[in-house]
Parts: C-alpha cells; sequence; structure tokens
C-alpha cells in the first residue's frame, strides 16, 4: 500500500497505491465542497493535484447528490476519475458539537460509494479541558473498534485512524499507541487546526513528534486541515506524508494571498512575489478591479499552485538531502515559527532523526546557522568518529580545520572543528567533512568535551604530540602529552594507511585486519590523484565511491567481511523464497525481510544472509532497520547487478 522512493531523516517521498490509482507523497488535497465546486478538478489538476478530498457527511445530508453517488460512484459525481479521499464529518461534529449519523451509517456510506480513503467518525476536540479530551478520546477508541467491526473486509478502501488528544501530549501518546495496533493504513493527526490558526506551531511540534515515534512507519501519517505553504517543509521534516485543507479558497474569498513565506492581502500588494501563471497574465491592480468571484476565483488558483510549488520544493530539497537547510530558511519567516528552533534541532529530536537519515546526501551541506550543528549527520559522525578511529602513529600533530597541513610518513594530523569535534586527514573525503560549507563557528562548550573524550580515548596510542602554530584550541587534554621534536615532515603516509581509516569508520574498529591475510594494492585516479579502487591478485575487490568515499566491496570481499564482522551486524536475513533471487543479484523486497540488524541506517553497505546467517549477497540499504522489517512494500536492499 506504501513504499518509499527517497528520504531525508523524517521526510520522505513515498508512493500510496489506492483503488483509483498512486499518489505520491508528501501531497496536498484540495478540499472539494460535494454539493457546489468552486473550481473544477480538471483545472486543479492542472495546478498540480493528484488526489482531493470531500465530505461524505455533507455528500451524504444532500439527498438528490447523495442518490448519484450511490448510483454512479464518488468519481461520476466529482468528476475526477483519480484517488479520492472522504472526510466523515468530524470537523462538523467539532464545529456545531453534533451530526445527524452514525459511525456505522458513514462507513458503509463511504463504502458503497466507493471512497479511495475512508475516515471513520470519530471525536475531535477543540482546546478544553484535560477530562473533556480524556473523554473525547475514549470514545473515538470505541468508535475505531465499532468501525473496524462494522466495514466491509472486501471492500478496497484504505481507512484512516485519526490520532487524537490536542496539547495533551500523554494522550496522543495513548491514542497512537492504540491506534498502532488496529487495522488501519493511515493516520491523520487530528484537532490541529485551532493551534495552526492561533500560529502555535509549537503545540503542532510537539503533536507530530509524539504521535510519530509511537505508529508504525509503514502508514502514512496526515496531518489534517493544514494547508498552509510556509508549515509545509517542517511538517514533512517531522514525517508528514499528507495534508489537506481548503484555505485555498476560504483565503481567496478574503483576498489573501497565500506565499510560502507567509500571507499577504491583496490590497496590500503592489507586486506579486510569485511567477505562477495566474500572477504573470494579471497586475495587481487588474486583480484588485474584477468583481469578486472571479477574483476568488484566479486568487484560489494562485494560492493552489503556491502550494503545490512548495511541495515541489521540499520533494526536490529531500532527494538532494537539503531538507534540514529548507527547514531553517522556512523557521525565519515568522516569530512563531523562529521559536521552532530549540525543538526542530536540540540533540533529543536529532539523535531521534538519525534513525532514519541517509548515511550521506546527494548535496554537500550548507552550514548556515548554528542550529545545523545538530544535522543527524554530523552528529552521527562524531559518535562514529569516537569509536572507530583508526590510529597509525605514535605522534600527532593538532591543527585547525581549515589549515592544509597534511599527514605524513611520521606524523598523523588530526584538525579540531567547532562542527565536526575531530577530523583525521585520512578521512577528509568520507561524508560530510569535505562535502560541506559552513559560516565561522566558535567551540562551544559542547564542543570541548567532545574533543577532550575523544583525546581521552586514544591518549595511550600517541606518546607526543604538537599543536600546529595556527591552532588556537585550549584543553587540559593537550597537558597529559609529550610535545615532539620538529623533525621534518616531507613524505606521504602509505595510501594503505588511509584505506585501513576509511574501512575501520565504515565497518567498525578493527576491521582493517581483514587485510592481514590478503595484502592489498590501492589504486588512485589519474586524473582526480583520489582514491579510486584496491585489488587483490589483480582483481579489483573494492572500489572507493568518490561522493562520499565509502567503500564498495566486490561479492567475494563482501563475503569476507560478513565473516570477520560479528553477527548481527550488518545483516539482513531474507526469507528462503527471496534467496534464489537475490543470488542472482536481483533486489530484496522488504516483505522478505525476516530479521535485521537494528542499528542499520539507510545507505549502508550490508550483508544479505540466510537464517543460518550463510552469506548470500551483499548491498546497499535503501531503507532504516525499523523500516525494513515494517514495511510490506518497496525495496529495502538494492543489490549490484
Amino acid at each position: 500500500m506504501f513504499s518509499i522512493q527517497k528520504k531525508d531523516g523524517l521526510g520522505r517521498i513515498g508512493t500510496i497505491l489506492t483503488a483509483h490509482g498512486k499518489i505520491s507523497t508528501p501531497v496536498l488535497l484540495p478540499v472539494i465542497n460535494p454539493n457546489r465546486q468552486e473550481i473544477p478538478p480538471v483545472d486543479m489538476v492542472k495546478c498540480g493535484a493528484e488526489a482531493f478530498i470531500t465530505n461524505s457527511y455533507l455528500l451524504y445530508r444532500n439527498i438528490p447528490n447523495r442518490e448519484k453517488a450511490l448510483k454512479l460512484g464518488l468519481h461520476k459525481l466529482i468528476d475526477f476519475d483519480g484517488p479520492i479521499m472522504t472526510d466523515s464529518g468530524a470537523f462538523q461534529l467539532m464545529e456545531y458539537g453534533e451530526v445527524s449519523i452514525t459511525n456505522s451509517l458513514i462507513t458503509s456510506f463511504q463504502e458503497q460509494i466507493q471512497s479511495d480513503i475512508g475516515v471513520f467518525l470519530d471525536i475531535p476536540t477543540k482546546q478544553g479541558d484535560l477530562q473533556e479530551v480524556q473523554n473525547a478520546l475514549k470514545k473515538t477508541l470505541v468508535r475505531a473498534d465499532e468501525h473496524i467491526q462494522c466495514r466491509d473486509p472486501s471492500s478496497k478502501i484504505l481507512w484512516a485512524g485519526p490520532i487524537q488528544g490536542g496539547e495533551f501530549l500523554d494522550l496522543v501518546e495513548q491514542s497512537s499507541m492504540e491506534m498502532a495496533h488496529k487495522a488501519f493504513d493511515i493516520h491523520p493527526i487530528g484537532s490541529v487546526v485551532p493551534y495552526l490558526e492561533r500560529y502555535n506551531f509549537e503545540t503542532v511540534v510537539k503533536m507530530i513528534l509524539t504521535a510519530k515515534k509511537h505508529l508504525p512507519l509503514n502508514r502514512p501519517i496526515h496531518l489534517f486541515g493544514a494547508g498552509h505553504p510556509m508549515f509545509f517543509a517542517i511538517s514533512v521534516f517531522l514525517g508528514i506524508d499528507m495534508f489537506d485543507s481548503a484555505a485555498y479558497f476560504l483565503y481567496a474569498r478574503k483576498n489573501r494571498f497565500l506565499t510560502e513565506f507567509g500571507t499577504h492581502y491583496l490590497d496590500d500588494l503592489q507586486y506579486f512575489p510569485c511567477s505562477c501563471e495566474i500572477c504573470l497574465s494579471h497586475k495587481v491592480k487588474e486583480l484588485q478591479r474584477l468583481d469578486h468571484s472571479t477574483r476568488t476565483h484566479l486568487l484560489a488558483k494562485h494560492n493552489l499552485n503556491v502550494s503545490f510549488a512548495e511541495l515541489q520544493r521540499v520533494k526536490q530539497a529531500i532527494i538532494e538531502g537539503r531538507l534540514y537547510e529548507l527547514v531553517l530558511s522556512r523557521t525565519m519567516n515568522h516569530p512563531s515559527l523562529a521559536r521552532l528552533i530549540p525543538h526542530l534541532f536540540d540533540t533529543p529530536t536529532s539523535n531521534f532523526i538519525e534513525t532514519f537519515t541517509p548515511i550521506s546526501s546527494k548535496r554537500a551541506k550548507l552550514i548556515t546557522h548554528p542550529a545545523l550543528k545538530f544535522h543527524p549527520q554530523i552528529l552521527r559522525y562524531k559518535q562514529r568518529i569516537l569509536n572507530r578511529f583508526y590510529p597509525w602513529s605514535s605522534k600527532l600533530i593538532l591543527a585547525r580545520d581549515y589549515r592544509k597541513i597534511r599527514s605524513t610518513k611520521n606524523f598523523q594530523v588530526l584538525k579540531i572543528s567547532p562542527l565536526f569535534g575531530v577530523i583525521p586527514d585520512e578521512l577528509q573525503g568520507v561524508y560530510p567533512l569535505v562535502q560541506h560549507e559552513r559560516i565561522p563557528l566558535h567551540f562551544t562548550e559542547q564542543d570541548i568535551v567532545f574533543i577532550e573524550e575523544f583525546l581521552s580515548k586514544y591518549q595511550e596510542k600517541f606518546q607526543a604530540i604538537e599543536l600546529h602554530s595556527h591552532l588556537e584550541f585550549d584543553s587540559y587534554m593537550i597537558d597529559q602529552f609529550k610535545i615532539m621534536d620538529k623533525n621534518k615532515r616531507t613524505s606521504k603516509p602509505p595510501d594503505e594507511f588511509k584505506l585501513n581509516a576509511i574501512i575501520d569508520f565504515q565497518f567498525g574498529s578493527g576491521i582493517h585486519e581483514v587485510f592481514d591475510d590478503m595484502p592489498v594494492s590501492v589504486h588512485r585516479s589519474p586524473k582526480t590523484g583520489i582514491l579510486r579502487n584496491f585489488t587483490y591478485q589483480d582483481k579489483i575487490v573494492g572500489t572507493i565511491r568518490p561522493s562520499d568515499f565509502s567503500i564498495v566491496p566486490s561479492k567475494s570481499f563482501a563475503e569476507k567481511l560478513c565473516k570477520l564482522i560479528p553477527a548481527p551486524k550488518l545483516r539482513v536475513v531474507a526469507s528462503d523464497d527471496s534467496i534464489p533471487f537475490v543470488s542472482r543479484n536481483k533486489d530484496l523486497l522488504a516483505r522478505f525481510v525476516k530479521n535485521v540488524d537494528p542499528e542499520i541506517k539507510c545507505g549502508e553497505e550490508v550483508f544479505i544472509v540466510d537464517d543460518k546467517g550463510n552469506f548470500i549477497n551483499s548491498g546497499r540499504a535503501h531503507l532504516s532497520a525499523s523500516e525494513m522489517i515494517q514495511f510490506n512494500n518497496g525495496i529495502a536492499v538494492r543489490v549490484r547487478r
């Protein structure tokens, strides 16, 4: 039902399969009034819409349209043959306090009109006291069970189980944990509109994070009623896959002009800060002079255009691995968004997101703000270098990260960085050490503590230390080393030292011992001079990927590594049915994964093994460990042909 094509942290580009076609996520579902279409679906499709949401309760109450829907089907009534989601009337219940329909009836009605995604009649809550929200959640959970019991098991509808609890995060947690064990396909987070309308983004962020930590990874998460493009990037960053809103039209009706940065009143504009077809073909004053109906129609189309453009921008950021940077730029658009920075970029949040973040990205990191020091890929690097450093000399030179001093045969160079902590010269090409640009940063107390921890851990490996003349760094650990004599440093260290450092960093401390009984020859590119591959007995056994300096092992070398690295590390256990295909270099699909090392990250080189631990093949993880276990669709490991 749901598969992932690309991801960056919790943000993911995926595909939802429905009875009437595919939905590419993240996606915005424009709200259509089933009884009065202000903008025909065909016009919204031209703006970028690929799916819609309408209200089955409003449709049910309109007897003529109800009969048409029952006779012809929802898609004929709406005049759209793609995916359509239907809400149950819960929003009207929140607004007016009651609705004249039952949970079982609205469930049956959505089945009869052939919705693609349906919702049972849950109990959303406005801001209220704890007891009211507790009672509403209790009723919602009871209704969820009633709905599951009465729905038709042969129906092709994907059913959504809303998460409730509002600002009471313990109730959001309870709701998420209980819904996770019920038979639903999608999980909307409800009751967020009152907070979004007051720019209380902090509460919404906390609600999303709480729900995300307890919901199944293979179910898309929908943020009910969120339709302003200024909040899309942040929501996707936190794991939201679906949005819906009537904001495009409701704002237009009040002469409000949406942008990804905020909202303008049309009367306040002299120039359109947009290049969509509406803004290019009309002047501001021309639009202001139009009659209300025509102006509303054009503004609504602009609002849709800018909304879909922002989602395209978010998707491209995911592909490039720059969603963090886009999110940071969006937080600068309003003080209420800027207050999110401690929630989005603090260590606990980053550590949670790190589990799902790929090993490397397509593009370099752009560090434009100190908050980006908490990027998961940077935190992961610091954790790994602390445990996977390869010291090959007894003499160490400490220098600043911007100096071009290099390791030699006599000395190992370690560069001190306020961003990465420590950078061994041998690992300069490892992502994201060289693949980044940054603003000037100062050493914080936290940076100093990390560097001291590193030096303390490896103190016994070095007998002497030299401080480079440009190093401005004060630490008590420096006094623990002997100052070395200033010998000549002209010859480069053997490339084998660099290869040992890379393989230890990638696969684990001490893995360079794999070369003890197979002395390899390291080769550099004749054009660039960077490491290209290494051979044994004139056969290539490993390639150095130039984009991130990861080792891509041959099948025979991967098998040798698998024997050296203790189980279950970097292992994906495949079912017997898939082994004949995987052994012939076919990708391992998620539904055939039986077990997996829980520490595997997306993008890592992994070993595919059978139940007994026998090596079958190797490849690159397409998903993180927990995603491989939970998903039933899509690729888990890409095996090289």
